[in-house]
């Protein structure tokens, strides 16, 4: 372990900061294994204080394979807490797997092993099909290997159990949206919105076409407002005013297919009685479409209303939705069946409308 390495002993144990490379070939992974260790693990080691992740798997790599390998990209961010069987000390341990350009002169290394302080490591090319047949780390290769997600995967690893959170958990982790138009900020939520997203969730005008949302107790809106900021499966938005901040209604979108191209996901808003006719909503709704379709990999976003709901619809029809369809009968509401009206938008129609704006 060299001086520079990221190890911090603290009172509790030790946290590590490390890289690891995924080397595949012809269906094969090459990891190695310590002559004094029961386990195989990936060329890597410790980040160096000063270091970029890419550069130290570069380095470690060339280090212990003497080749001059390439990034592909970042496939894994691996957050691993375990007890080290030989002294019993706690680990909380990073480590950045990065996946690796094919290079043909890893099969032709002269050399079968490379000497660390704790003794000579050995390389190995084992079938990624079979993997479950080895003792291997991270345990989660056996699977996720199979057939690797396009996208990098946060996974974490308790009491050797890994959970794998896939790229959302990551999106969750970036920082806050903050979307500015001429007269509004549409942004994330906070936990301090708690008291003003309850009188709009609670307000029985506001949400008399939404009453399968409207919340009767500030708990239930507690827990609205959680998802709100989660982010778990969509974005959630607070309008303000510019300039007070002041809490005015909510937007937002519910992922509701992913797919190879993008994102489909479903729309909805809400506004407070008193700020309605200002044309607030409609300046909110085409930010958030804009961000969709231009930041979040969205390509479709539908929405939709039961048909006696006009102001709703208008500001369907001004923000550039396209009505597709008219369901008889097919939503409940005030106890009785209601016709609905279904919209939508494609990200295709969207950027072309955008470009024959700027030509004009």
């Amino acid at each position: 372990m060299g001086a520079k390495d990221i190890t911090v002993n603290i009172a509790d144990g030790v946290f590590n900061y490390r890289v690891g490379a995924i080397i595949v070939d012809s269906g094969e992974i090459l990891m190695v294994k310590n002559s004094g260790a029961s386990f195989y693990y990936t060329v890597g080691g410790r980040i160096q204080f000063g270091e970029s992740a890419g550069e130290a798997v570069l380095r470690e790599t060339f280090e212990e394979t003497q080749i001059q390998l390439e990034i592909d990209r970042l496939a894994y961010i691996h957050e691993n807490f375990f007890v080290m069987d030989s002294d019993g000390e706690v680990y909380h341990e990073v480590c950045l797997f990065f996946l690796m350009k094919p290079n043909s002169k890893l099969r032709e290394m002269k050399n079968s092993s490379f000497k660390e302080e704790y003794g000579d490591v050995a390389y190995h090319w084992l079938p990624i099909h079979n993997l479950t047949d080895f003792h291997i780390y991270p345990e989660f290769f056996k699977t996720e290997l199979i057939k690797p997600a396009n996208e990098t995967q946060y996974c974490i690893t308790k009491e050797g159990n890994t959970a794998v959170m896939g790229n959302k958990a990551l999106d969750c982790m970036q920082s806050v949206v903050s979307i500015e138009t001429d007269r509004l900020i549409v942004r994330d939520y906070k936990k301090s919105d708690l008291a003003e997203m309850h009188r709009l969730w609670s307000d029985k005008e506001t949400m008399y076409y939404l009453d399968d949302i409207l919340t009767n107790t500030i708990e239930e809106s507690a827990r609205y407002l959680k998802i709100g900021i989660d982010n778990a499966d969509g974005h959630y938005f607070c309008i303000c005013e510019k300039g007070a901040d002041s809490f005015i209604g909510s937007i937002g979108y519910t992922i509701t297919e992913s797919t190879p191209l993008g994102k489909i996901v479903h729309m909805g808003y809400m506004m407070l009685p008193e700020y309605h006719g200002r044309g607030y909503m409609t300046e909110a709704a085409k930010a958030v479409i804009e961000f969709a379709f231009t930041k979040d990999d969205c390509i479709r976003i539908t929405t939709g209303c039961i048909t006696a709901h006009e102001a709703s619809r208008r500001v369907m029809e001004k923000v550039g939705f396209r009505k597709e369809g008219l369901r008889i009968r097919a939503q409940y509401h005030d106890g009785e069946m209601k016709d609905r009206f279904e919209y939508a938008i494609n990200k295709d129609d969207f950027m072309a409308e955008i470009c024959r704006k700027e030509r004009f």
